[in-house]
C-alpha cells in the first residue's frame, strides 16, 4: 500500500511500512517518516515503485488546461478527488497520478482541502496564471539571493557585484526599509522574504561593510552610514512623529540634596543625565548621584516602549546623532539643568574613608533637582571650571578604584577616538582616555550608582536587567539575566545599567523597577525577560553599526593622512593565532594582523602603512625594521 501526503506544499508518496496510532512510511531514499492519519490525502494499492513507474509513463498526465475541460462539463463547482476520478473513469494506481495532477495545477484547480478543489473560472484562471508566473519569478529571485548571500558569508563577492545583484528589486527595497515607499511590482510574500534576507545581510559580520551601508551610497545618500541603516531611518521617522506628543508634568517633591550636585559631560552635551556631588566629614565620604528620572512618564507607553526597545540606545555617528528619545524629552523636560529643577533619582552612599566600603546601605529618593553647576571635562582637567570639592571627589574615585581592583576587576585601558568630519570629509581626530583625569572620577561614580541600584533592587528581590560575568568562563562575556550575581570584570556583587536612561533603553526598565521599591508595581520576571530578549540583540546590533561607521572614518582619515605615526601595542586579549597576532595601532585605535615572530611584543613599536581603503574595509601594516 502507497500513501501520499503533502509536505512543503509538494505532494509525498511512500510505502507503509507500519499502521498504529502513527503509520510509519518508506520514501524510497532509506528514512521513514511518522504520519498520523489526518495528514495521508490519498491511498492507493500497490508499491512505491509503481507510483512512480506509472507517474512518469500514464497518459494521464495531461496539460491542467485539458484537464480542466473534461471535468467543468459534468462537475460540481466543487468536488473531490473520487468524483474526478469517476467522471473519467480512473482507479487504482492512476488515482495517485490524478490527485497530483490536480495539486499541482492550482490555476484551475483552487484547493480547498488535501483531496477536495474547486473548478476556477476562466477570469480566475487567467488572474491566477499572472499571479503564479510573477510568483515564479519573484522565487527565482529569491533563489538567486540565497547563492547571492552564501557566496556573500564566504567572502567570495566583490564591492561591484554586492552593488549590481540583484537588480533593480533591491533598490526598491532598500528604499522601502529606509523611507517606506512601498513597492507595487512584488507581493508581500516576496517583499517579507526580502526584508527576512536583508537583516540577515545586516547583521552579518563576515562582510567587510553591511551591503546597506553600499546601497545608500548608490542611492546618492551624503551620510551613507546614517541613511544606510534601515532601522535607524524609521527610528528618525519616529522621533519626527513625536514632536508634538504632551508631556505630563510629574508631580513630584523637590530635594534638598546634602551635597552640591554638577554635571560633568563632553562640550556642546545636551542630554544630562547624571552629575553628582562629594562632601568629606570625618571618617567617611558622603555621595550623592542624581540620574535623570524617566519612569513617570506618560509618553513611555507600551506601544513607545515596544518601538524603542527595537532601537535600544542613541546612536553616535562622526556625522551625526541619532538619540534614543525625541528631543522634546532627552534634550529638554529630562536634561539635567542648573536653571531649572529636573525629575531625577538620587542614590546616597556614606563611604568609609579607609577601606572604600559602604558603611551603610544606599539611600534612594525621587524628586526634583536643580544642579548647582555644569562643566565639560577639559574645564575640569584644565581647571578652567571646577566644583569647590572636586579634589574630594578625586580621592574618593581613586579609593573606590582600588577596592574595585582588589575584588578582582579587570583594568583593560581602550582610548575613545572620534572622526571630525566636515562637509563629507576627515578633517581630524580627537583621542580620549577615559582611565585619566575627569573621566576616570564620572566613572567610577557611575559604577558606584549602578552597583547601588543593583543592590537595592536585589534586597528588595525585584527582577531587573542584571549585569553579571563569571571571570573562569571563556570567552569571558557579560551576561544579562533577571537574577542578581557577581560582575567580576568590574569587581561588584550586583550590578544593573540605570545611570543613563536618556541614551539606553535598558536604562529605562531598570529605573520603572526602582520606581517600584515605593509604588509596589514592580514588572514581572516575564517582562524583564521579554525586554532583555528585545532590546539586547538590538543593542549589540547598534553598537556593532557604530563600531563599523566609525572604523570606516578611520580609514577615511588614513587615506587622507597616510603619513601619520603608527604605534602598535600588544593586545593580549583581542586574540589572533599562533603565527599571527593582533594588536592595537595607535593613535585611531585600529586593530591589525603581524607576524607573532617579528616584533617584539613587550612594548609598543612603530609600523608603516602598507594599504587602506575604507570602501572595502582593508587596513594593512608592516613593523618598522
Amino acid at each position: 500500500m502507497v500513501v501520499g501526503w503533502v509536505q512543503h506544499g509538494l505532494p509525498q508518496w511512500g510505502n507503509v511500512q507500519e499502521c498504529a496510532e502513527r503509520i510509519v512510511v518508506d520514501n524510497g531514499t532509506g528514512q521513514t517518516k511518522k504520519l498520523k492519519q489526518t495528514d495521508i490525502a490519498i491511498t492507493v494499492p500497490g508499491t512505491l515503485e509503481e507510483v512512480q513507474s506509472i507517474m512518469a509513463s500514464s497518459t494521464q498526465t495531461q496539460d491542467a488546461e485539458q484537464l480542466w475541460q473534461r471535468l467543468a462539463t459534468d462537475l460540481q463547482e466543487t468536488f473531490t478527488v473520487a468524483d474526478a476520478a469517476k467522471q473519467l473513469g480512473v482507479s487504482g494506481l492512476e488515482l495517485a497520478v490524478l490527485w497530483q495532477h490536480l495539486w499541482l495545477a492550482p490555476e484551475c484547480f483552487a484547493r480547498v482541502g488535501r483531496t477536495k478543489f474547486r473548478l476556477r473560472t476562466p477570469q480566475e484562471r487567467e488572474a491566477e496564471k499572472q499571479r503564479l508566473q510573477q510568483r515564479r519569478q519573484e522565487e527565482s529571485l529569491l533563489q538567486t539571493y540565497e547563492q547571492f548571500r552564501v557566496r556573500q558569508a564566504e567572502g567570495k563577492l566583490d564591492r561591484q557585484e554586492i552593488l549590481q545583484a540583484p537588480e533593480p528589486e533591491w533598490r526598491s527595497i532598500m528604499r522601502y526599509l529606509a523611507y517606506g515607499e512601498p513597492i507595487e511590482d512584488l507581493s508581500e510574500h516576496t517583499i517579507a522574504r526580502m526584508v527576512k534576507f536583508f537583516h540577515v545581510v545586516y547583521e552579518s559580520q563576515n562582510s567587510p561593510w553591511p551591503e546597506s551601508y553600499m546601497w545608500a551610497q548608490e542611492l546618492g545618500e551624503v551620510d551613507a552610514w546614517q541613511h544606510g541603516d534601515p532601522l535607524l531611518q524609521k527610528h528618525q521617522q519616529w522621533l519626527d512623529s513625536c514632536v508634538n506628543d504632551k508631556v505630563d508634568p510629574v508631580s513630584v517633591t523637590t530635594l534638598q540634596p546634602q551635597t552640591a550636585l554638577w554635571a560633568i559631560d563632553d562640550a556642546g552635551t545636551q542630554d544630562r543625565d547624571d552629575a553628582f556631588g562629594v562632601l568629606e566629614v570625618p571618617g567617611e565620604f558622603i555621595v550623592e548621584i542624581a540620574i535623570a528620572d524617566v519612569s513617570g512618564n506618560s509618553f513611555l507607553t507600551k506601544q513607545n516602549l515596544d518601538h524603542l526597545a527595537t532601537v535600544a540606545t542613541s546612536t553616535y555617528l562622526p556625522t551625526a546623532t541619532i538619540p534614543l528619545l525625541p528631543p522634546h524629552l532627552g534634550m529638554n523636560y529630562h536634561s539635567l539643568s542648573e536653571a531649572q529643577a529636573r525629575p531625577v533619582k538620587l542614590i546616597r552612599f556614606r563611604i568609609d574613608s579607609n577601606s572604600g566600603s559602604w558603611k551603610s546601605p544606599p539611600e534612594l529618593e525621587s524628586g526634583l533637582l536643580k544642579l548647582a553647576g555644569t562643566a565639560s571635562y577639559a574645564q575640569i582637567d584644565t581647571q578652567k571650571n571646577q566644583p569647590h570639592t572636586w579634589a574630594t571627589a578625586k580621592q574618593l574615585a581613586e579609593l573606590l578604584y582600588q577596592t574595585r581592583r582588589n575584588n578582582g576587576a579587570g583594568d583593560i585601558r581602550r582610548p575613545d577616538v572620534s572622526i571630525n568630519v566636515e562637509s563629507g570629509y576627515p578633517t581630524g581626530f580627537v583621542r580620549r582616555e577615559p582611565w585619566k583625569g575627569a573621566r576616570a572620577v564620572v566613572r567610577e561614580l557611575m559604577i558606584l550608582a549602578n552597583t547601588g541600584f543593583a543592590y537595592l533592587l536585589k534586597q528588595a528581590k525585584i527582577a531587573a536587567p542584571f549585569r553579571t560575568m563569571d571571570g573562569n568562563s571563556q570567552p569571558l562575556y557579560t551576561r544579562v539575566t533577571t537574577t542578581p550575581a557577581p560582575h567580576e570584570g568590574i569587581g561588584v556583587l550586583q550590578y544593573v545599567y540605570a545611570t543613563s536612561p536618556i541614551r539606553r533603553f535598558i536604562d529605562i526598565i531598570a529605573q520603572h523597577q526602582l520606581t517600584a521599591l515605593t509604588t509596589g508595581n514592580p514588572m514581572s520576571q516575564q517582562q524583564i525577560e521579554h525586554w532583555i530578549t528585545v532590546s539586547e540583540p538590538a543593542f549589540t546590533l547598534r553598537r556593532r553599526w557604530m563600531e563599523l561607521a566609525l572604523k570606516y572614518w578611520k580609514l577615511r582619515y588614513l587615506e587622507a593622512y597616510p603619513d601619520l605615526e603608527l604605534i602598535a601595542e600588544p593586545a593580549p586579549l583581542s586574540g589572533g593565532s599562533q603565527d599571527y597576532l593582533r594588536v592595537r595601532i595607535s593613535p585611531l585605535d585600529l586593530l591589525a594582523y603581524l607576524p607573532a615572530d617579528t616584533v617584539d611584543w613587550q612594548q609598543p613599536f612603530p609600523v608603516r602603512l602598507e594599504d587602506v581603503d575604507a570602501d572595502k574595509g582593508v587596513f594593512i601594516v608592516t613593523a618598522q625594521s
